[in-house]
């Protein structure tokens, strides 16, 4: 069984956020909901389901409506492999672009 959230205090806490702060809800469904005249987290919590079902299907309702009110079933995964490696250089003192475009490039030349 999947874990929810203690709804009162989490919900009261993001209640008034936009939407568009759920995460998972793309674009054209936080469009959809839009239309439906849902416009913060809490109206999205206590959405009709069958509004929902009516306007995205019952599977992607079903979804939108867990994962609205903070019931997610999947594990909490804490770590996990790296998906890509970067190379950064740090400086001693900040380089503003424009004046030390050379030095910048002097430095970055060689570091490869």
């Amino acid at each position: 069984m999947g874990r929810r959230f203690p709804s009162m205090p989490i919900l009261s806490a993001v209640s008034g956020r936009c939407r568009r702060k759920v995460n998972g809800v793309g674009l054209q469904a936080n469009e959809k909901l839009a239309t439906i005249g849902i416009t913060t987290v809490g109206e999205f919590a206590q959405s009709d389901i069958g509004l929902l079902q009516e306007t995205f299907g019952h599977n992607y309702a079903d979804w939108l409506a867990r994962v609205a009110r903070g019931v997610d079933h999947r594990p909490v995964v804490t770590s996990s492999e790296p998906k890509s490696l970067s190379h950064e250089t740090t400086f001693r003192r900040d380089l503003p672009v424009k004046q030390d475009r050379t030095a910048l490039s002097f430095a970055m030349d060689v570091s490869r």
